[in-house]
């Protein structure tokens, strides 16, 4: 704390009749004082709505950061805007023209730092969001899908997008995220021969089939007498991630089954097709549980109850 007051806050000392000594005191103050605390909050409001930054605050007033941004009742005052927007200008114009791949460097740079840990696990309040999407003009919005675009034609920065993309780690959320949406939403993320299904030894007694083959299925396992239950697209998880197989059985005998239905041309595909990756994954997953696996197609287990 300065020895003396800034000579910017000596006009804001005596107009709010406060003196250096008490505006200054650290700590708890003594009974019978709690006014001076109000009284510092009308002097730092001031200099908040007069359009002082942060750190010009701290240099005028001698407190922290801290006990400056409790202090004030300024908050994203009209001033303070047009202070950050001018500044904003300013840092824009001196690199104008410029394809910016180094504001990613140095963001990723930040990141790995811990520069922006704050940010984790942040909830952005409601008035934020208002915020942000007010701020998001059609001008804006304009502005910032010209730089997008130009800066897809920069190949460093169009390769650096893609293969985050195309990372492991990228695609693993990203099946995480979906498989979860599928198993909440069944009916939103279907295609083919669809439609809702009751069945009788089913764990849920209405489920949303995909398929004419998968109904063909659950048809044969509610009149099969051996059959005590099944499961249909019940969420598992592997070392991979998440996923959705179609029907796990559970036999009088204590036998534990996964089944996939398919489509016998599915069988026909080479070894590295997705689907045949995700048969295989469903296979091992059996395997490391002591289940039996089989894969029902049309022309074996179905061809005779396909509806």
């Amino acid at each position: 704390m300065f020895r003396s007051p800034h000579p910017e806050l000596v006009p804001l000392l005596e107009k709010h009749d406060l003196s250096w000594e008490l505006f200054a005191k650290k700590g708890r103050l003594p009974q019978g004082l709690q006014w001076v605390s109000e009284k510092r909050r009308d002097v730092i409001t001031e200099l908040h709505l007069a359009g002082t930054s942060w750190t010009e605050m701290t240099l005028v007033t001698g407190l922290s950061l801290g006990a400056i941004q409790r202090g004030t009742r300024a908050m994203w005052n009209e001033a303070s805007k047009r202070n950050r927007q001018e500044s904003a200008a300013r840092v824009g114009a001196s690199r104008k023209g410029e394809v910016k791949p180094w504001l990613s460097t140095q963001l990723r740079q930040g990141w790995q730092e811990g520069k922006y840990d704050f940010f984790k696990g942040r909830v952005r309040t409601q008035g934020e969001i208002e915020r942000q999407r007010a701020a998001l003009t059609p001008e804006v919005r304009s502005g910032m899908s010209a730089t997008h675009k130009k800066l897809w034609e920069t190949p460093e920065y169009r390769e650096f997008l893609l293969a985050f993309h195309r990372s492991p780690q990228e695609r693993r959320r990203r099946s995480k995220r979906t498989t979860k949406y599928i198993a909440k939403h069944p009916g939103k993320s279907s295609r083919g021969r669809c439609a809702w299904h009751h069945g009788i030894k089913c764990s849920r007694s209405k489920v949303w089939t995909r398929s004419s083959y998968e109904r063909a299925a659950m048809t044969i396992l509610d009149t099969n007498p051996e059959v005590v239950s099944y499961d249909v697209e019940s969420l598992l998880r592997d070392s991979v991630g998440y996923f959705l197989p179609d029907i796990i059985i559970r036999y009088s005998s204590g036998r534990v089954c996964l089944v996939e239905v398919k489509a016998s041309w599915v069988l026909r595909l080479p070894p590295n097709d997705k689907n045949q990756t995700r048969l295989e994954r469903s296979r091992q997953f059996a395997l490391a549980q002591g289940w039996d696996f089989e894969i029902w197609t049309e022309k074996d287990r179905l061809a005779h109850v396909v509806l």
